[in-house]
């Protein structure tokens, strides 16, 4: 592991992050981990700082459900601008993730419910 990916162990990084990174050809960018989402943007975290960041257009147009865009502690790869500003160039794959049901699913066995009632 390089030196940056060792000085990111402190925000979580390890082995199974680098690995997919390298796997996706997202080496040759930083990585950073999503710690705030705003309407358009985020703000991400490595160790050089804190970053108001958005992604690419490629991203935008490949992206066919909400899961395909980033979330707060996400780890993406970054290509710092300046001091303040990075654009997100990819996501790393997630190791665990925690998600709703969806409306649907929950107004569908509402709807059985009251058809069996009739």
């Amino acid at each position: 592991m390089n030196s940056e990916v060792k000085r990111n162990e402190v925000f979580g990084y390890d082995d199974f992050f680098e690995s997919n990174r390298k796997k996706l050809k997202l080496d040759g960018f930083s990585v950073a981990r999503v710690i705030a989402e705003y309407k358009g943007a985020y703000r991400v975290k490595n160790m050089s700082g804190e970053y108001l960041a958005k992604i690419t257009g490629k991203q935008m147009f490949n992206a066919s459900t909400r899961e395909d865009y980033p979330a707060v502690g996400d780890w993406v790869a970054i290509t710092e601008l300046d001091a303040k500003q990075a654009v997100i160039h990819g996501m790393l794959p997630r190791r665990t993730a925690i998600k709703r049901k969806s409306k649907r699913r929950k107004m569908s066995s509402y709807k059985k419910k009251l058809k069996s009632m009739d």
